[in-house]
């Protein structure tokens, strides 16, 4: 049985220490905020039919000029 390998961090690196990963999940997060922010001011869900207003008058309020 072979013993355990340590090697140092930045071998097993193979010297890259750049954070590039902290840049890609930023940039990531505020495409996915625009996005969303497109999607709510632009109706994404809207089906495109006319919204109707309910009146809770009664009926004999209706009539009434």
């Amino acid at each position: 049985m072979e013993q355990e390998r340590h090697i140092e961090a930045e071998a097993a690196r193979s010297g890259a220490t750049r954070q590039n990963v902290r840049y890609v999940l930023a940039i990531s997060l505020a495409l996915i905020v625009l996005a969303f922010i497109a999607v709510y001011f632009w109706g994404g869900g809207s089906t495109g039919e006319e919204t109707q207003t309910i009146s809770t008058a009664t009926p004999a309020e209706q009539t009434q000029p």
